[in-house]
């Protein structure tokens, strides 16, 4: 073919593109990641583990012993047996664990607690939960803050979640539909928020939200607490049809929707996005491409999902595993990425 028969235009769009995948595919160079695995002797299986202290606590999933509820590891993950004794006086039936900036919380029944000069103290009483109410106990703390917003999520699974940005300056609240929130991250002034939900065949979505105020504004109280506030459902019994807010779905980008792969976490490094992913077999360090995963390594050859890790904010390179094939905790260390497994 001679390119000097071509059309000028032509010419100058097969320049362009061809200019621009070389240039893309030499802008970015995804960084080398060393894996180190190791196995740690824990007597229970862990459900939740957030930093505290210099060290990790975590809670317990304990039916049998009404007296353990929750444990203090060591940078390497042992059980520091004195402190998880302290830590487990004053506990009668521990539901959830998380941290506002060093403040330790806990809910214990129906109360919020907090660990003050080793003793925990009363906060509140929750509310009866009720579509209104339900996790309202995420109103006191974020799971991402910054000079501009704090940030909240609130998740009922398959039944519906949602990200709310509180405007520090107006008081005002902003919100968009993110089931079971896994990371929250800014680059470069935009916000990315992962999320992902085990239900099913499982899906994973990643938004891209470059101003949170041109999200929903929550105008209502009570869909503060309302995670499922962008379905209206009707009153008639006999009328399934859902509605939905105008504006409800304005101010984000979806970039990633996708079935049969669970986002475990993300991190940044480089200003660039990585996520920890899992599929039907393995569970794996990488990225995603638009909407298709590029695998870097594969962490470990067994199927992981998410346990909890609250306050996203102060653990963003720690990612719990709790899933029937194992239990144990991925830690992002710079450019280690370092698996623990806890064995009972």
């Amino acid at each position: 073919m001679n390119l000097l028969k071509l059309p000028f235009y032509p010419i100058i769009l097969f320049s362009l593109i061809l200019f621009s995948c070389t240039e893309q595919n030499e802008k970015f160079v995804p960084e080398k990641f060393e894996i180190e695995r190791s196995v740690v002797k824990m007597p229970l299986t862990v459900k939740e583990i957030i930093a505290f202290e210099g060290g990790y606590v975590c809670n317990f999933e304990n039916w049998e012993d009404t007296t353990v509820h929750i444990g203090f590891l060591d940078k390497n993950f042992q059980l520091k047996k004195q402190k998880t004794k302290q830590l487990n006086l004053g506990l009668q039936r521990l539901r959830a664990i998380w941290t506002v900036h060093d403040t330790l919380f806990a809910i214990d029944l129906n109360m919020i607690k907090y660990w003050r000069n080793a003793h925990w103290k009363y906060y509140k009483t929750l509310p009866i939960e009720n579509k209104t109410t339900f996790m309202s106990y995420e109103l006191n703390y974020p799971i991402y803050e910054d000079a501009q917003f704090i940030v909240r999520s609130c998740s009922k699974g398959e039944f519906g979640g949602a990200v709310f940005f509180k405007d520090k300056k107006t008081g005002k609240t902003y919100s968009c539909e993110s089931t079971s929130i896994k990371a929250v991250h800014k680059i470069d002034g935009v916000y990315y928020v992962s999320s992902s939900l085990a239900h099913g065949c499982g899906f994973s979505k990643v938004l891209q939200i470059a101003d949170p105020r041109k999200l929903f504004e929550i105008k209502n109280k009570s869909q503060l607490c309302d995670c499922g506030w962008y379905d209206i459902y009707s009153k008639d019994p006999t009328n399934d049809q859902i509605k939905h807010p105008i504006g409800y779905d304005k101010g984000f980008k979806v970039l990633v929707d996708t079935t049969d792969i669970q986002i475990i976490g993300a991190f940044v490094s480089k200003d660039f996005l990585y996520h920890i992913f899992s599929d039907a077999k393995n569970t794996y360090l990488g990225y995603f491409d638009h909407q298709n995963p590029v695998v870097l390594d594969t962490i470990v050859q067994k199927v992981s999902r998410y346990g909890c890790v609250r306050d996203l904010q102060n653990n963003p390179n720690l990612f719990v595993i709790k899933s029937s094939h194992f239990n144990g905790v991925i830690v992002r260390d710079k450019n280690k990425i370092r698996l623990i497994k806890f064995k009972n």
